[in-house]
């Protein structure tokens, strides 16, 4: 009886090793595939980036008008476009990891956000509203960008604790 004690120690304890040996390499497994989650979306954003650039460069032009209908023109015909064609790409990202869904939504809400400024700026648009309207835009736009500050903050907490580094890039100025 003394001996089945000590064996059944023995056996507990190797048991209780095993368990934590387990744990230890099932965290270390999720962290990998997290790791792997993270790279696929990243290497995405390069395949945005035209359509990003593509965005950009209708605002630039918006940039040049001043007539309310040209620019109302300009918004919904071009801006929009542009922005929902970037949207959809960015929609299309392999998000793979519940905190990185999260994170991905947010930016994608922001979007959307700043596409309901815009269509909101443009409506019906006249010279008597345009004032009214610029402003209301232009509370979207810094919400775009405050908003695009975090997603950024965010993704960059998420990469470390992952134990990876975000490279730093300046956000999108509209």
């Amino acid at each position: 009886m003394r001996r089945a004690i000590p064996l059944f120690l023995i056996a507990v304890t190797a048991l209780s090793a095993c368990n934590e040996v387990q744990e230890n390499l099932d965290e270390r497994t999720a962290t990998l595939e997290a790791r792997a989650s993270v790279e696929r979306y990243a290497a995405k954003v390069a395949d945005t980036q035209p359509l990003q650039e593509a965005w950009i460069e209708t605002l630039r032009e918006l940039g040049q008008l001043t007539d309310p209908a040209a620019l109302a023109a300009a918004v919904q015909g071009k801006v929009i476009p542009a922005l929902a064609a970037y949207r959809k790409a960015i929609s299309a990202m392999p998000v793979g990891t519940d905190p990185l869904r999260e994170i991905h939504a947010g930016m994608i809400a922001t979007h959307d956000a700043l596409t309901d400024g815009y269509e909101a700026f443009a409506q019906g648009l006249t010279a008597e509203t345009y004032e009214a309207r610029r402003a209301r835009l232009s509370t979207a736009i810094q919400t775009f960008h405050a908003a695009q500050l975090t997603y950024r903050g965010r993704l960059m907490a998420y990469y470390e604790e992952l134990g990876l580094t975000l490279l730093p890039a300046a956000p999108v100025r509209l």
